[in-house]
């Protein structure tokens, strides 16, 4: 090695022209030193070449088992638009080779309806020098299939011939999935409009409640229902609760709100509605929770509401005319107790009037004031049927319905134990009576209905079973319930239960007004009888509901809390027997009375005397009671005027009390004790 530094020396120092030995021999080991010295580091850097050449190669080949193995393709563009490079993952892909790609353009393999899509997305990538995402649809073997491509600069040099690279992300799975998504919801949209179509064209009306935010919406068909057409209405639900009518709403609500609880399965109500012209208008409303949280808090409610004011209409035309027709039916009956209640006065009359034996008279005459009273009570349920009676202004107190129901199991008594017993069947009863049990009613018609619906169930179990009644205060209402294990109804007998002479004994024990009378009473306390369940061969559970008193204790008679004060009173009436009994009991009580037996009459003695209580009789010739109280001179104007009606009593507490100055009006017949508790009544009220 040193040899030959040694010659390379010599040449460079022959090119200097160095001829002095001295000087050249000095000068030619001095120069092989550096030259021995560069040598040793031109060998370093060659070793370093070397190492990172090396190191280079591995890191290109792990740079390509990385981009081969990708889990999404790549492919590399030139600026020619065409594939200059791509990863095995691209390939795999389209399933398509290396080089069936290579200096392709990329038209190749993009679907020939997203070409101008995605040469639009390019330019604005290529331009922007920003990545950008777009989702196509490219050649998969001879199909096509989504991917989401990537195209984003390779940032090499302005002059360098690869520009773009595009990253492929297989989608079509997603894709799919998304259509399909897409296209259920169409679907459904279309779905949906038909049925809204289909529903509004029925009348019906839908609302859907959200009971979180408290929104709801209604549908045109609701909106129409009321005369709203397509007008803007608040999306909250108090836009129906505020319209429904105030003599149903405590209920409707009550209802609703027991739904919320859970305890129904459904929501279903019928009840007045105000429209937007104010007038009411019935509607039939279902609804139903149909979204709840794990804790049971509802969520969502889904409802309809169908205006049924029409078959309102006709179904009380119907019944109305069934009334009438039955009528003629129930002559025959009528008759029959009319007889009876006769032959028992025209009986016990003549044994009166045969006998001088105190208590066998006394014995007579109660008996006669017995069966005038039932003659009373039938032509009370005649009227009641025929549609002809207002009830309002008869005689109610409160009473506790726990006692009245006692009463009517003690009556009964026979029927589930005695009879019961013979027939070799057993009848367990059971009762289940909450306190406050207070209501405003007619005891003897609570007592009466009670009688004939555990008579009902008892019937309902032939071979014996489980008789239970319960009472139940909510809010503002009482529930009594009387179920039996007995044979149940099926639907049709649930719809003709409350029909006039329908009995699920078969016809021919059809031949009393059931059910109908106690529906009608009921009614008339403001209240509802109705079926709770009933279902073949699972008993059945009817139902009462009635306001509740806000007193909780019952009446006390008026006449029983003191003495009553004498009383000045005159009493008309054209019937010479009415005004003479009536006379004779007033006067019994201690009171002064004069009688007049027509309207001129009256006013005479009205002119002329003054009366603290006025009590004339509503059907009178020439001049009736109303007309009567219209004319009463101004001495007596202000006297309590008591009306006495024996046939229609169609004027209402309200109308009478504010056109005639009418106190009250009393049904005849009335009893002494009614007489008695009517003055009291009349003589400690508040002027």
């Amino acid at each position: 090695m040193s040899e030959e530094l040694r010659a390379r020396a010599e040449k460079i120092l022959s090119r200097k022209g160095i001829t002095d030995a001295a000087l050249y021999e000095k000068d030619l080991e001095s120069l092989v030193e550096e030259l021995s010295i560069f040598q040793i580091e031109l060998e370093h850097q060659n070793d370093a070449l070397l190492h990172h050449q090396e190191e280079l190669r591995k890191t290109k080949d792990q740079y390509l088992d990385l981009f081969n193995s990708a889990p999404v393709g790549y492919i590399i563009i030139r600026k020619d638009h065409r594939i200059s490079n791509m990863n095995a993952t691209a390939c795999e892909m389209l399933e398509m080779e290396r080089a069936e790609l290579i200096d392709q353009p990329l038209e190749k393999i993009i679907h020939p309806d997203y070409q101008d899509f995605f040469y639009v997305h390019f330019r604005e990538a290529e331009q922007s020098k920003r990545s950008k995402s777009i989702d196509v649809k490219v050649r998969r073997g001879t199909a096509y299939f989504y991917v989401r491509l990537i195209c984003a600069g390779t940032h090499e040099a302005d002059d360098a011939d690869d520009f773009m690279k595009i990253t492929l992300i297989d989608i079509d799975v997603q894709k799919e999935l998304e259509i399909r998504v897409l296209d259920e919801k169409k679907r459904a949209e279309l779905s949906e409009m038909r049925w809204r179509f289909a529903v509004d064209g029925s009348g019906v009306g839908l609302w859907d409640w959200d009971m979180i935010s408290n929104e709801v919406f209604y549908s045109k068909q609701w909106k129409d229902n009321l005369g709203y057409m397509d007008e803007n209405l608040p999306g909250i639900i108090n836009v129906w609760k505020d319209k429904i009518h105030p003599d149903d709403a405590e209920s409707v609500l009550a209802d609703l709100a027991t739904h919320e609880e859970g305890s129904t399965d459904l929501f279903f109500s019928e009840h007045r509605v105000q429209c937007r012209n104010q007038s009411y208008r019935w509607m039939q409303c279902r609804a139903k929770v149909v979204t709840r949280m794990e804790d049971g808090t509802p969520l969502r409610m889904i409802g309809t509401m169908t205006d049924i004011t029409e078959q309102k209409k006709v179904a009380e035309a119907i019944i109305q005319s069934q009334r009438m027709n039955a009528l003629g039916e129930l002559a025959a009956s009528i008759a029959h107790d009319f007889n009876n209640a006769l032959q028992g006065i025209m009986g016990s009359a003549e044994i009166a009037l045969l006998s001088n034996e105190l208590p066998l008279i006394q014995e007579c005459l109660q008996t006669i004031k017995k069966s005038s009273k039932d003659g009373a009570d039938r032509i009370r349920k005649l009227q009641r049927f025929a549609g002809s009676r207002n009830t309002e202004s008869e005689g109610r107190q409160v009473h506790d319905l726990n006692e009245l129901i006692k009463d009517s199991i003690k009556q009964t008594r026979n029927l589930w134990k005695g009879s019961a017993e013979r027939a070799g069947k057993y009848i367990e009863v059971k009762t289940a009576f909450s306190e406050g049990a207070f209501a405003r009613v007619n005891a003897s018609e609570i007592r009466t209905i009670f009688y004939n619906l555990i008579k009902n169930a008892i019937e309902a179990m032939p071979d014996g079973g489980t008789l239970s009644l319960k009472t139940k205060v909510q809010k503002q209402y009482l529930y009594m319930q009387v179920s039996d294990t007995g044979k149940g109804m099926d639907e049709y007998e649930k719809k003709r239960i409350f029909q006039p002479f329908f009995s699920t004994k078969g016809f021919a024990a059809g031949k009393g007004l059931g059910l109908s009378s106690a529906y009608s009473a009921i009614k008339e306390h403001q209240g509802q009888l109705s079926i709770k369940s009933s279902a073949p061969g699972q008993g059945t559970t009817m139902e009462i509901r009635i306001p509740k008193s806000m007193q909780d204790t019952p009446d006390v008679s008026l006449s029983a809390l003191k003495p009553e004060p004498v009383a000045s009173i005159i009493w008309v009436d054209d019937e010479e027997t009415i005004l003479t009994t009536g006379k004779a009991m007033l006067n019994r009580l201690g009171h002064n009375v004069d009688i007049a037996d027509n309207g001129m009459a009256a006013l005479k003695l009205l002119a002329k005397n003054d009366y603290d209580i006025i009590i004339t009789d509503l059907s009178m010739p020439d001049m009736n009671g109303l007309q009567l109280c219209e004319k009463i001179p101004p001495r007596n104007a202000d006297k309590k005027i008591i009306l006495l009606t024996g046939w229609n009593n169609s004027i209402s507490a309200e109308e009478s009390s504010r056109n005639h100055n009418i106190f009250k009006v009393y049904a005849k017949p009335v009893s002494f004790d009614g007489l008695k508790d009517m003055i009291a009544e009349s003589l400690t009220a508040a002027d």
